[in-house]
């Protein structure tokens, strides 16, 4: 991985993770953390994905509010709203996922 890129993020999942599969049968599991930033009022949301059997094994163990530990990259997306407005969003592809016991 691109050390200049690499992010790590902690903070409780916002609900449940959501798994689907690609047409290649190809798993994606999507979830939200909301990361509480001392001396902050409002948390910092942050769309993550993973993929292969990482995805299918956050689907099964995370659940909205499990305090969780993720080191991966961003990757900005470009798309068109239906007004025709140029936006941009910011996902976190997860490399590795870690699910605090306390």
């Amino acid at each position: 991985m691109n050390e200049q890129n690499k992010v790590i993020i902690c903070g409780r999942l916002g609900k449940d993770p959501v798994l689907k599969y690609t047409v290649k049968q190809e798993a994606v599991c999507s979830f939200t953390i909301a990361e509480n930033v001392e001396g902050e009022d409002k948390a910092n949301w942050h769309q993550v994905v993973a993929w292969g059997k990482q995805a299918e094994q956050c689907h099964v163990h995370l659940r909205i509010g499990h305090f969780v530990f993720v080191q991966g990259r961003n990757k900005e997306h470009q798309y068109s709203t239906k007004d025709g407005l140029s936006k941009t969003s910011v996902e976190l592809t997860a490399f590795k996922v870690g699910l605090s016991l306390t």
